[in-house]
């Protein structure tokens, strides 16, 4: 399946809905079954070289041309310096879709277009992912400031995340350095 912002996932369809689409991913058959809205995708390429192109309903476009044309919220990831030997980057991802959208360096910021929206479990990590999720409601057109830093419990390397106002996050920005963006996958 190829989506509108550009992902691409290897997956076995179960069902095209009318709005919807079920799929299991290629990777984990045997695995929970994963549900996208079908105006998020734009193609499904078949095994045997078929391919189904979803159009944008004329609805669809009415909504973006009134939301302004946002189909994204702006995501900022804030990582404050500590010392040269802090620990290696901080993964960022969610659970679902399952993925890491970033991989967080000590003293930088990263700016993100994030195209998915709705209640979106964010998990942190270092040498281990933080059993606890952080939820937000993401809404296209918003923008969001998060702020993440190394966490130690016991003897697992974990990190924390937490929402911050934009003064707070334009503050702590100001003293780092921005992150450019790579493709994680």
């Amino acid at each position: 399946m190829v989506f509108r912002n550009g992902d691409e996932v290897e997956a076995k369809i179960l069902e095209i809905g009318t709005e919807e689409i079920k799929y299991k991913k290629y990777s984990m058959l045997g695995g929970p079954d994963f549900v996208c809205l079908k105006s998020d995708v734009f193609m499904i390429k078949f095994e045997n070289g078929t391919k189904e192109v979803f159009e944008v309903t004329e609805s669809e476009q009415t909504d973006q041309i009134v939301s302004g044309g946002n189909d994204f919220a702006t995501l900022y990831f804030i990582r404050p310096k500590r010392l040269a030997t802090s620990r290696p980057e901080i993964i960022i991802g969610t659970v679902v879709p399952d993925e890491v959208i970033l991989k967080l360096k000590n003293g930088r910021w990263h700016k993100l277009e994030y195209h998915n929206t709705g209640n979106i479990d964010f998990v942190t990590g270092i040498y281990a992912i933080n059993p606890e999720f952080f939820s937000v409601d993401i809404k296209a057109g918003e923008t969001y400031y998060f702020y993440c830093e190394p966490a130690a419990e016991v003897f697992k390397v974990m990190a924390t995340m937490k929402l911050i106002e934009k003064e707070i996050a334009e503050n702590h920005m100001a003293s780092l350095k921005e992150q450019p963006t790579t493709l994680v996958r």
